[in-house]
């Protein structure tokens, strides 16, 4: 009996160091309140509906714990779930209470802000359409970006009925044409400018980029004017500017003495005219513009 006794007592005893040790590590810790901004998770999303709009990504919340365990808080550990099994299409509300935000061992949730969210949802669905490449940068003087091609051409996507009526196109990652003067081939990502729409399955495509050469302009001073017709006139200004357009290979080449400027007086009568300056350009060269148009002419 006395063994029997000395057992319990000292397992009273070993009961009351343990307390005792408790109470010097928790015992004395003040409960304090804190107020967290948290991320809100939405969950059970029937199948058929999407969320559309502006989701409420955040809530307000105020927590009560020791204040050993408010510091141990990490980003990322406090989250609102917010349950949409219930979801139809049209705008909805959901309430957020202390019962819907995870949180770890010590901390209580008294306060949530705001205690209802609205999201609004539209039935789904799945449209094909085509692929806009985007290009970066310009190429070389002297060309210019022709035809382009994506292979495949087109790809499904899904969202909210809404936003898929107004999509007209996906977009690529930017394929560089910056300098080019040969075709551009490129393999890239493709992506959706909607934040509310995504692909049915990722897609890379194979996109083609056309370089070409382009007509560029050359400006050619002090071409002199001659006077056709057969008759006798005098044009009272000799020289006129030329603005031609070309292959820049072309107008690399091209010497001024290859252009032939002119004023036909053969109609013209007798005194002083003021006729328009014709230009004689080799092929493939363009005439734009000539400075001056017309020409004061004294015609005999």
């Amino acid at each position: 009996m006395a063994r029997a006794f000395s057992r319990n007592l000292w397992r009273q005893l070993v009961a009351l160091v343990v307390a005792a040790g408790l109470w010097f590590l928790f015992g004395g810790q003040k409960v304090v309140e804190r107020a967290i901004r948290v991320p809100l998770e939405y969950t059970n999303l029937p199948s058929g509906i999407e969320m559309t709009g502006d989701v409420p990504t955040v809530v307000d919340i105020r927590v009560r714990g020791s204040e050993a365990a408010l510091t141990r808080i990490v980003p990322g550990e406090l989250v609102a779930v917010v349950d949409l099994a219930a979801a139809k299409a049209g705008p909805r509300l959901f309430h957020v209470t202390g019962n819907d935000v995870r949180t770890p061992s010590g901390v209580t949730v008294v306060q949530v802000s705001p205690s209802n969210v609205g999201v609004s949802f539209e039935p789904s669905a799945i449209r094909r359409v085509t692929i806009s490449p985007v290009l970066a940068g310009t190429p070389a003087y002297g060309f210019e970006v022709g035809t382009i091609t994506a292979s495949p051409p087109a790809v499904e996507v899904l969202g909210p009925a809404g936003a898929l009526k107004d999509l007209q196109a996906v977009i690529t990652e930017p394929i560089s044409v910056a300098g080019a003067s040969a075709s551009v081939h490129d393999t890239v990502t493709v992506g959706v400018p909607d934040r509310t729409i995504r692909l049915r399955a990722p897609q890379r495509v194979e996109v083609d980029v056309e370089i070409r050469p382009a007509p560029v302009e050359r400006i050619v001073a002090g071409v002199a004017v001659e006077v056709r017709g057969g008759r006798r006139a005098a044009p009272f200004i000799s020289t006129v500017t030329v603005t031609i357009k070309g292959r820049v290979e072309a107008l690399r080449e091209l010497q001024s003495s290859a252009l032939h400027a002119f004023v036909d007086v053969s109609r013209a009568r007798p005194g002083q005219a003021l006729l328009t300056v014709g230009v004689d350009v080799p092929a493939g060269i363009e005439v734009v513009r000539v400075d001056p148009e017309q020409l004061p002419v004294q015609v005999r």
